[in-house]
């Protein structure tokens, strides 16, 4: 049970993640690239929207899946068939106390794959911040473009049985992410 109402909060987590990624993205001012490369037929072991996050259940409501005094971090990474990636960060932390900080970036662009490196080119770039409490240091402005980020994939099981994908950047350990 307790896997479960994870699994649901952290899907919960996750989709809140992208709703505020993609209306933020989808303001105007949101930069494009030019024609990176991307390679056209992405492995199926690859494709598909892989999520993690570490929500904390502080003050839980089972009754009606609430939560408060939340703190949480959440990251996404939407491979598709075509070369076309989208990832988004989030950092989320409810004080208690009725301010809640919300911080994060967004990614758009398009990859190639040689065996289980991928590599991303971003065509947008967006960070965040919004403060509840303190809404006059709120931002939504472009970040510097990634161009050539090296990340690798293998696909593989968790200590729960729970089949996805390890994520890594060179030099950095492997995170496991669950398919959406």
């Amino acid at each position: 049970m307790k896997q479960r109402i994870r699994g649901g909060m952290l899907t919960t987590f996750s989709l809140i993640l992208l709703s505020f990624f993609i209306i933020s993205c989808n303001k105007e001012g949101a930069n494009n690239g030019s024609n990176p490369p991307k390679t056209n037929d992405v492995p199926d072991e690859f494709v598909g929207t892989w999520y993690y996050g570490d929500p904390s259940f502080t003050e839980y409501n089972y009754n009606d899946g609430s939560w408060s005094n939340a703190v949480g971090r959440a990251q996404f990474f939407r491979f598709f068939k075509d070369g076309i990636f989208e990832t988004a960060y989030q950092n989320y932390f409810d004080n208690g106390y009725g301010c809640v900080l919300i911080s994060g970036t967004y990614r758009k662009g398009t990859f190639t794959v040689e065996g289980n490196k991928l590599t991303l080119y971003d065509t947008k770039a967006k960070a965040l911040a919004q403060n509840s409490c303190q809404p006059a240091n709120d931002y939504d402005r472009d970040m510097e473009k990634e161009n050539g980020e090296i990340i690798f994939a293998e696909r593989g099981t968790d200590a729960y049985g729970t089949e996805g994908i390890y994520l890594s950047s060179p030099g950095y350990s492997q995170t496991f992410y669950r398919k959406e």
